[in-house]
């Protein structure tokens, strides 16, 4: 799902297969990863992540900050959160919200 992370900064490493980043408010940007490529996407820009090949691809994933409470502020960008929902019920996204996953609401202009 397209999120951002507003304390930490996530690094992308690829191992094996190909992968597409794509990073902005609607994901409007975006690059692909081939082995040994690897990319950061800085706090606070939305991005996602998907293995664009049809074999079983490996990714690195680091995501870094400055202490243990930085790591629990996942935003899901608002057209993913109601896809979520939609897909798992409002039940699940409530537990993930328990634990540091926020679903964005559209906003008044996206209303």
């Amino acid at each position: 799902m397209l999120h951002a992370h507003f304390q930490t900064v996530e690094h992308f490493f690829c191992l094996t297969g190909r992968f597409r980043i794509r990073w902005g408010d609607e994901g409007e940007h975006e690059l692909h990863l081939d082995p040994w490529d690897m990319v950061a996407v800085p706090k606070g820009v939305r991005r996602d992540f998907t293995n664009v090949t049809s074999e079983t691809a490996y990714l690195l994933v680091l995501i870094t900050g400055s202490n243990e409470s930085d790591y629990f502020d996942i935003s899901v960008a608002p057209q993913d959160s109601d896809a979520f929902r939609k897909q798992f019920g409002d039940d699940v996204a409530e537990r993930f919200a328990s634990i540091g996953v926020e679903f964005a609401a559209p906003s008044k202009a996206e209303n």
